[in-house]
């Protein structure tokens, strides 16, 4: 048998038991996980179906800003492959084992050890400030031409613009905060020897599914609204921009003397670049809208 298919789906870092019911859900379809292609997009291979017990776990001192293994991420597969889990997909955060053996013990099974690595991936101030600063600058820029305009708008193009503006930084802030209060409860939870509770797989598709519809919407809107598009654009590549910052300096954090100083000049010379672009742009960018 042959053949792709690609799935978007959200998984957040607390929902490997939902990541796990899907993969088992799939595989009784007879399509099984073969890669991540991007933010959140995986695709899968199709075969014969079978019954299999998936165990989606988190590579413990990963980040989603890393783009290569860790040095421990081969000691760790061996782990868990020696107890018996079998390796269907590898990537840098999530670790995808399998298995048609019921009575196998999971992977994690101390509840505290597990929301230490979770909080040590979702938790991570760089990552939280990036989309809090992104969902700011696109709510200036949504604000500014509102009040430019005298509180109203004067075209449509500009009304539908501005909302899907102020639409994603809801998104950004909103998928913050809920992770922020997940975690916090379940640091409440762990201390009372509570369960840890997470999202069913029937949640994460509706949110995935509103996501999806969000990112459709603002491409059709996009491809008639050029200052948006442009709007949008240096809003990926400001992530992007950011994301490589953090790594970049995760991966010299242990650097000392002139090495140090080269990082911190080398990290300064990328923010103010993208800070000038950015500045100079988007001045053009509120002037088309003001149109």
């Amino acid at each position: 048998m042959g053949g792709r298919t690609y799935r978007y789906y959200n998984f957040r870092e607390y929902e490997g038991g939902a990541f796990s019911r899907y993969l088992e859900e799939m595989a009784g379809k007879g399509w099984y996980i073969d890669g991540y292609v991007f933010d959140s997009v995986w695709r899968f291979r199709k075969g014969k179906p079978a019954k299999r017990r998936y165990n989606a776990v988190l590579m413990p001192g990963s980040s989603s800003v890393d783009i290569d293994e860790s040095g421990d991420t081969k000691m760790f597969r061996d782990f868990c492959t020696e107890a018996g889990w079998i390796l269907e997909y590898g990537g840098i955060v999530w670790q995808i084992f399998y298995t048609e053996d019921e009575s196998l013990l999971p992977i994690e099974t101390d509840p505290g050890s597990k929301l230490e690595i979770i909080g040590d991936i979702m938790m991570q101030p760089a990552l939280i400030a990036i989309d809090f600063i992104a969902a700011i600058l696109l709510i200036a820029l949504a604000a500014a031409v509102w009040f430019a305009s005298g509180m109203t708008f004067k075209s449509a193009d500009q009304g539908v613009a501005c909302a899907l503006l102020l639409m994603w930084s809801c998104i950004f802030i909103g998928g913050r905060i809920s992770m922020i209060c997940w975690y916090n409860k379940a640091v409440h939870a762990a201390e009372s020897g509570a369960s840890l509770n997470s999202s069913t797989l029937g949640q994460i598709k509706i949110r995935s599914s509103l996501k999806m519809m969000a990112f459709a919407a603002t491409v059709l809107a996009a491809a008639g609204i050029l200052p948006l598009m442009k709007t949008m654009c240096w809003l990926v590549i400001f992530r992007g921009m950011c994301r490589e910052a953090f790594r970049y300096r995760k991966e010299n954090a242990g650097v000392n003397g002139a090495d140090k100083l080269r990082v911190r000049i080398i990290l300064a010379v990328i923010i103010l670049f993208f800070g000038y672009f950015l500045c100079f742009d988007m001045k053009y960018i509120f002037s088309v809208f003001m149109k």
